[in-house]
């Protein structure tokens, strides 16, 4: 999902880590950062995002609720576009060809995301 995102917004990427450096490594969630190369700047995918487009997002975090309180901001907000994603099961990077830095992103966030 996220290689076909990158390839429709026309992003160059490497899956073989074959070149000496990269503006930006994109970490999976769960992976440990020792066991990441370090030959780029280290990112989460919700950072990269950020970083491309720097949309407005509403994180939720916490231990219980959180799939509830993100369905129920996602509803509030529905007059505007809203891009709901994360943890939530929907990868924020299947939207990311469709999405303008002004959208609104509610995001899901497991403590794995935010590692």
């Amino acid at each position: 999902m996220a290689l076909t995102a990158l390839d429709k917004m026309n992003i160059k990427y490497d899956v073989h880590n074959e070149k000496e450096h990269y503006d930006y490594i994109v970490k999976p969630p769960g992976i440990k950062k020792c066991d990441c190369p370090t030959n780029g700047k280290l990112v989460t995918d919700i950072e990269f995002i950020y970083e491309l487009l720097k949309p407005n997002i509403i994180g939720i975090t916490g231990s219980n609720g959180k799939t509830t309180v993100t369905t129920m901001i996602n509803n509030v907000l529905d007059d505007i576009d809203v891009s709901m994603g994360g943890n939530i099961g929907i990868p924020l990077f299947t939207k990311l060809s469709e999405m303008k830095p002004e959208d609104i992103a509610v995001l899901e966030l497991s403590s794995f995301q935010l590692m």
